[in-house]
């Protein structure tokens, strides 16, 4: 497994991924695999758990009305989900986790052993190996008036960053220290709402 999270800081909705695919042995470039998808400005998608799952759903999409799309509605979106040709994933099991924004942003969680519902929140929304250590980061920075004044003050931007900077150098503890072989943490990519379009955000793909 690993990370898919999305959450929002001052409004600003954002999504996070680890690049990590599970694999025995300790990770390394090798295993790393891109699981952010912009699918229109509007739209972005994560994903965790089986790729070839993910895959299959991606081909849907693409060969589907909506690809090449610049914007995709929530409804039209969430009939895409429940309708995907070759619904039944089998042990194919895949979550899917990001930010649709038409009147307002839309956090969702579709998974292939639930897909005839997909449930939208405000957020935040995050699966995977990385989740119990992703909440409590995004808590301290999001909510705890003890954070340091500087975080607390800074850009949704940098909050990002600070996000991403924690989990890597959590993921370095465990590598160096405890002696652990982490799940996910090796690189990161986010993107980002400026307003108008979903963007990547510059030099996150490989770690904080």
């Amino acid at each position: 497994m690993s990370l898919v999270a999305a959450a929002k800081f001052d409004d600003l909705p954002f999504l996070i991924g680890d690049c990590m695919v599970s694999r025995p042995g300790k990770p390394n470039t090798r295993t790393l695999r891109r699981k952010i998808v912009r699918l229109s400005r509007n739209l972005v998608v994560g994903w965790v758990g089986n790729a070839i799952g993910a895959e299959n759903i991606f081909d849907n999409f693409n060969s589907s009305s909506l690809s090449g799309r610049d914007f995709i509605s929530k409804d039209e979106f969430e009939h895409f989900l429940v309708n995907c040709e070759g619904g039944n994933f089998g042990n194919l099991q895949t979550q899917l986790i990001g930010w649709v924004v038409d009147e307002q942003a839309h956090a969702f969680r579709w998974r292939t052993d639930d897909p005839s519902e997909v449930y939208f929140q405000d957020g935040p929304v995050s699966e995977g190996s990385g989740e119990d250590d992703f909440l409590p980061v995004y808590n301290y920075i999001a909510l705890d008036e003890t954070a340091e004044a500087s975080v607390r003050s800074s850009t949704p931007i940098n909050k990002i960053y600070s996000i991403l900077t924690r989990l890597y150098c959590e993921f370095q503890l465990r590598i160096h220290k405890l002696r652990e072989v982490p799940l996910f943490g090796i690189a990161y990519e986010a993107v980002f709402w400026d307003g108008q379009s979903f963007n990547y955000l510059d030099s996150s793909l490989n770690g904080a």
